[in-house]
Parts: C-alpha cells; structure tokens; sequence
C-alpha cells in the first residue's frame, strides 16, 4: 500500500476520495470516506477500485444524504437482522472483528453517560426500502439493546433518488435543528477537571501534538508566543459536534517579509497536517491553527495550554438569540447549495464556479459581521455552524471542485 500511495503522491484518504470523484461523478462525503472507504482501501488497496465500481453497480440511483433516522429492527434488511443475532448483543464475535468485545464495553458504557451519539452510522436504502447497515454495528448492537422499541439515530444514507420527481422539495425552517447549540450548565467533563482546567493528560498531549507540528513547518526559528485552545469545546456552549481548535500563536512577519505569502504557506501545512491526521482527544477531533499575533480573536473563552491558564475564561449565559432568524437564514443558504447543484448538468462549470465563489464569499463576510458584531452567538456565526455541521458547507465545496475538475476534462 505504501508503494501505491506514493506512486500518487497522496494519503490514502485523498486517494479514496479522489477515486469517488472519478468511479462517481462526485466525490463522497468525507465521514463516509473516512469511516468506510479508508478502511477497505487500508486492507486491500489492489482491490479498492473494482469495490468502488461494484458498489456503484450494485446501488444505482442513489446519493448521501446526512439525515435522522428512527432505527428499530424492523427497518433492517434479512442481512443485517442475521448479523445483529450472531452478535448475540456482543456476545459473539463470528466475523473475527478486532477489538469486538473492548469495543462493544466502550459503547455500552458511553451509552449509559451520555446516550445516543450524534456520531452518523452508514448505511444503505435497498430497493424494498430496507436498510443494509455497513458502518456503526456496535454502537447500533448496543443501542438496540438499550431501547429495544427505537431511538433516533443520525445516518449518513445511500438513499434512493425518485427519478420520476424533477423539483427537489425546499428545505423549509422548521426542518432545522438548532438544539446543538442550547448552552451547558458546565464545561466539558471528558476535557476539563473539576477546577475548570484542561486535564493534565489532555494538555500534555496538545503540546506534544503542537512541538511535532512545528517541527514539521520547515521555517525559520521563530518564538511561539502561546498555545491556546479556542472555540466551544472551552466554552459553554460545548456539544458533540465541537472540535479542540488547538492555534499556535506566532509573530507571522518573522517568517517571511511577504506575509501573504507565508500565510498561505502556514494554511497550507495546516491543511495537510489536519487532512492526515484524525487524533481525538476526550472524544472531540483535534484541528491545529497557525494564528498570527497580532491578529484579533472573537471568542469568549480562550485557554492557554503553554501556560496552562485561561486567558480569557468564559462566563456562563442564556444562549439567548433569534432561532426563528437563524432557521430562516439556513433553510435559505441550503436551499441555494441545493440549487446550485442541480446546475451541474447544464455544463457550463465556469459559470456554475463562478456562482459558487460568490456565495462563499456571501457566506464568508455574514459570519465575519455576525461576529463583529454579537459574537459567537450571533444569528450569522450560528447559521454558519449549522451549514457545515449538516453538512452544507463541505457539498459545496465539493460541488465546487467537481465543478473545476469538468471544467478542464475533454
């Protein structure tokens, strides 16, 4: 395997999301890549392609869709219901899965704590309605078991398209869900201990995985000025979705005298560092940053990890804002990426990327405003949020770059 993705010159996630692009047509969501695809190209790289290929073939008419399903076991196929009782709940383990009985534990236990996970299982939406499960079968094992009469489950699901349907129905408002962003009444237990500090476990590894990302920049010595931790996740307004924003603060200007230019540099290696790696840490995927100095921050709670302190210590609040705004905005941004993509057929990709660039830039200066003006909790910044945590943001980047990839094919 290392020999072929050296040939390509990418990871093995960019090669198995490069390989959607082309088998498909467009490239599949990064969870899914991630969750499913990575894992058979990881253990039969030669035999990834014709498995994309038969997959397509043997599941025609259909695309992802991210949606919250009611799992009971009725939903499921004749397949998925025999595996689900050779399981025996855990019991078993007849298909030799490494780690089965650890990992079955696992999910029992964060069952009990914190109940259903927001985490999407993967499956697939037969002909007959049925659904096949590929991805997830210890947290559903355990779920099932937990509520034997059904839960609801987010899913990332290969669902039939109706090709006799030519109008996609609208996303209307009250189809958004905003409880992700209720406040908590207290900071992140699996991060932070009972004084209201990192864990010392934690912190130790952000500042490793902080010097190992530095190290690998290639630039001139410059001082770190700090190591924070931004965002919700040293907030109280902490969920599931949140992420360790982990930012190395650095005078930019000594890097290069052409700032625009090392920042570019910095975003790039950032980039690739966060597409490479997948470390979570009490739970929450860790992002790295590179910020400069001198550049103004937004949040409302910010913890130094260098120095192991807060910097600015967040203050608990009424997450007191427009939800009937912020449900309006959304359903109308998602219904344009919508739009937007039914464009691809009609071939002029110029044009359509045109119009992307221009909604991202909209996008871009409304969250920028919103935080401006309100903050974290503006409608505008929670609207982003709610773009990218349903998934909104990342088609339309997609879109954007199978746009670009037709635009030069002959």
């Amino acid at each position: 395997m290392k020999q072929l993705i050296k040939e390509r010159s990418k990871s093995a996630l960019e090669f198995a999301s490069d390989k959607t692009l082309e088998v498909t047509g467009s490239r599949w969501p990064k969870y899914v890549v991630e969750d499913m695809l990575y894992t058979i190209f990881k253990e039969h790289p030669e035999a990834f392609e014709s498995w994309v290929v038969q997959f397509i073939e043997d599941f025609p008419n259909r695309e992802w869709k991210l949606i919250e399903l009611e799992i009971t076991e009725d939903i499921f196929d004749d397949e998925t219901l025999s595996q689900l009782e050779t399981r025996e709940g855990g019991k078993s383990n007849p298909n030799k899965v490494p780690r089965d009985k650890e990992r079955h534990e696992i999910q029992a236990r964060l069952l009990k704590e914190k109940g259903i996970t927001t985490e999407p299982i993967i499956i697939v939406e037969l002909d007959d309605g049925k659904y096949s499960l590929y991805e997830g079968w210890h947290r559903t094992i355990q779920s099932l078991i937990e509520f034997p009469d059904g839960y609801k489950q987010n899913a990332w699901v290969y669902k039939l398209q109706n090709i006799d349907e030519t109008i996609e129905e609208d996303v209307e408002p009250e189809d958004i869900d905003v409880s992700s962003f209720e406040a908590q009444k207290e900071l992140a237990e699996d991060f932070f201990d009972g004084n209201d500090e990192i864990k010392p476990e934690i912190r130790k590894k952000l500042l490793q995985i902080s010097d190992d990302f530095y190290e690998s920049l290639e630039i001139p010595k410059v001082d770190i000025d700090d190591i924070i931790v931004t965002g919700s996740i040293v907030n109280y307004n902490w969920s599931d979705y949140s992420d360790v924003d982990l930012h190395i603060v650095i005078d930019i200007s000594e890097v290069d005298d052409n700032m625009d230019l090392a920042k570019d540099y910095l975003n790039a290696k950032r980039w690739v560092w966060n597409e490479q790696h997948n470390i979570t840490l009490g739970g929450y995927e860790v992002e790295i940053y590179m910020q400069d100095v001198n550049e103004p921050h937004h949040s409302t709670g910010v913890y130094s990890i260098l120095k192991n302190e807060w910097e600015i210590k967040p203050k608990k609040f009424d997450d007191d804002y427009d939800r009937s705004n912020v449900k309006k905005k959304s359903s109308d941004l998602m219904n344009r990426i919508d739009s937007l993509e039914g464009e691809i057929s009609k071939g002029d990709y110029n044009e359509l990327i045109g119009k992307i660039e221009k909604l991202k830039k909209k996008i871009k200066r409304m969250r920028s405003a919103g935080l401006s003006d309100k903050g974290e909790y503006s409608v505008e910044n929670i609207t982003f949020k709610v773009l990218r945590r349903t998934g909104y943001m990342g088609r339309l980047l997609d879109l954007q770059t199978k746009a670009y990839d037709l635009s030069l094919s002959i």
